[in-house]
């Protein structure tokens, strides 16, 4: 009996003077609360009570974006032919819904195959490295290409459009 004292008699101190020291915390008072854990939590979130974390300046906000028109793209045509160096850039335009001018961008051209004939590979077609400058493009060959062409405002609304583009002998 007595080893078994020496033995768990130093766990039986410790767990009564656990109980003890978790018994004056929880005790301790603080105005009309009562623990520590109550204490820190209500001085943390006292400021918090007063936040109103749904303002309807942003909601107002939220639901313009939500409701903005994207941009409109035009296409002005200039007759092209085979291996002749034109400036598809210039063909196309773009407004936003104040009516300012936006840059549009041609993401790619399509044969009549369905074939990228703006990037040399699938990978640079995935990376967006093109192969040709779309300010001096010249078509291979007569056919009606597919121009893909995106437009992106300033708050991020975009438009993408597809026009088919003829390439003829004369």
């Amino acid at each position: 009996m007595v080893t078994i004292i020496r033995q768990y008699g130093r766990a039986v101190l410790l767990g009564i003077t656990a109980l003890f020291v978790f018994g004056a915390v929880c005790a301790v008072r603080s105005g009309e609360n009562t623990g520590l854990i109550r204490i820190i939590y209500d001085r943390a979130m006292q400021n918090m009570s007063k936040a109103d974390p749904g303002h309807a300046w942003d909601a107002d906000a939220v639901k313009a974006a939500a409701a903005r028109r994207g941009p409109e793209i035009t296409f002005t045509y200039t007759k092209t032919i085979p291996k002749t160096s034109v400036n598809l850039d210039e063909m196309f335009a773009a407004k936003d819904a104040d009516g300012n001018q936006i840059l549009c961008e041609i993401t790619d051209i399509l044969d009549d195959t369905g074939k990228s004939i703006l990037y040399a590979t699938e990978e640079d077609r995935k990376n967006k490295r093109k192969t040709y400058d779309t300010g001096r493009f010249s078509f291979p060959g007569i056919g009606i290409y597919t121009l893909c062409i995106k437009a992106l405002d300033t708050e991020k609304k975009a438009a993408y459009e597809q026009y088919r583009f003829p390439v003829t002998s004369s």
